[in-house]
């Protein structure tokens, strides 16, 4: 996957704070440089994917200086979400509103 040109939809809460929580990727994809994945803070809920005005769209590289283990799971399958703990990424259940 080129990660300069792959991007992943971010809510600005987490890309602003620096604050990254769950990690999840659909099959559902946007345009051609939609790598699927779907990334929000520990404390937000579905709800933050509802408003364009609070998401930003950014190249997966950026999301890996933003924090280093998501290199680390970036080529996982889709429909699987990832929540990061201890600096760490866990594989978990999809929230309920990915249906």
């Amino acid at each position: 996957m080129n990660t300069t040109e792959q991007l992943a939809v971010i809510t600005k809460k987490a890309w602003f704070t620096k604050n990254i929580g769950l990690a999840t990727r659909t099959s559902r994809l946007a345009a051609d440089c939609d790598s699927g994945w779907r990334i929000m803070a520990e404390d937000e809920d579905e709800k933050c994917f509802d408003r364009l005005e609070q998401l930003e769209l950014v190249p997966l590289e950026k999301i890996c200086q933003l924090e280093p283990a998501f290199a680390e799971i970036m080529e996982q399958a889709e429909e699987q979400a990832f929540y990061l703990v201890d600096g760490q990424f866990q594989l978990g259940e999809l929230p309920e509103y990915w249906d």
